[in-house]
């Protein structure tokens, strides 16, 4: 399964090349970025809850910190937005 399409990978890459990240993560690493965010953090998240455990783990520095790992790929995901608006406003848009 891919996160994201190939040919909005290639548009992502060509917009956002030589721009610097907003966050942690940048946009041409998107696909395993968000690959990672929906196997690892979504899955172990849910599982916790399926669980019924603790969540606390995960926020309060002692064990993974998905709420920064989440922020991350928020910011990536924003980045990615804003340069692929800003590509197709342009007159003459990256190839």
């Amino acid at each position: 399964m891919q996160t994201v399409n190939d040919d909005i990978l290639l548009r992502i890459i060509a917009v956002s090349f030589n721009e610097k990240a907003y966050g942690s993560f940048h946009p041409v690493d998107i696909r395993s970025h968000c690959k990672n965010y929906f196997e690892f953090i979504v899955g172990n998240f849910n599982n916790s809850l399926l669980r019924k455990e603790s969540l606390e783990h995960y926020f309060n520095g002692t064990g993974d910190k998905f709420d920064e790992a989440t922020k991350g790929v928020l910011d990536m995901l924003q980045q990615a937005k804003d340069l692929l608006e800003k590509d197709a406003a342009s007159r003459k848009p990256k190839g």
